[in-house]
């Protein structure tokens, strides 16, 4: 019984003379805990499941991850026509947004099959670069109305019904299935990488919300900041 409390009398003893060194070591033992857990669910981590129900999508997934390089964004060139309906905006905000939403773009062209291009230059041109009111407020980054079948949530801007998303790539992933489906369902026979003809048929099959240079502006959009590239990714 002697030699125990001697012991343990010992070792308290040595806590009160180290205890600096020994509240350190634990500190850093914390961190390095707390470091491996995070490696670890970044590795071990999955894409959560999606739930598509009447139109409505239920995942609320942050934006995808996948590494794009940033350095293909050029200020070369200038769009051969205005478009009727976005306003002059400042072209680094048009070269941020263009950043901001490249992952998402090549993300939803290995699932759906629709060139990233298309993707970005319709969220560009839609959302005024994510300025317009439709994208500030409501997370719509293309302009995307409500329709009999949509059960979601939904914003009035003036007489106009527009769907309301609780983060922007609901909004991507709704885009892409609008325009994969339905009277659009065709594109799909043109592969990833013909924007030119996705652009087309985008005009001719009537997307909702949209001008009469569409087709036209999103070509010019693709080829002004060269986001054909992101089809080879």
């Amino acid at each position: 019984m002697y030699i125990v409390a001697n012991f343990f009398s010992s070792i308290v003893a040595y806590c009160r003379e180290h205890w600096f060194k020994l509240s350190l070591l634990a500190l850093i033992l914390v961190f390095l805990y707390k470091k491996e857990l995070s490696v670890n669910f970044k590795v071990g981590s999955k894409e959560p499941k999606k739930e598509l129900k009447d139109n409505k999508i239920t995942s609320t997934k942050n934006n995808p991850t996948e590494e794009v390089p940033l350095s293909i964004f050029g200020s070369e060139g200038t769009l051969r026509r205005k478009t009727e309906e976005m306003p002059q905006i400042d072209e680094n905000a048009k070269v941020s947004y263009l950043k901001r939403f490249a992952q998402v773009a090549v993300a939803e062209r290995k699932k759906f099959g629709i060139p990233a291009s298309i993707v970005l230059a319709n969220a560009l041109r839609q959302s005024y670069a994510g300025q317009r009111n439709f994208a500030t407020q409501s997370n719509n980054h293309f302009a995307l109305p409500c329709t009999e079948g949509w059960i979601g949530t939904s914003d009035k801007y003036g007489e106009t019904c527009i769907r309301h998303y609780d983060n922007a790539w609901l909004s991507f992933r709704d885009h892409s299935l609008l325009i994969t489906s339905g009277s659009f369902a065709n594109l799909k026979q043109f592969g990833d990488k013909d924007y030119k003809a996705w652009a087309k048929g985008l005009q001719q099959n009537g997307y909702p919300c949209s001008s009469a240079h569409l087709a036209e502006d999103l070509i010019a959009i693709i080829e002004k900041y060269r986001l054909e590239q992101l089809d080879k990714l």
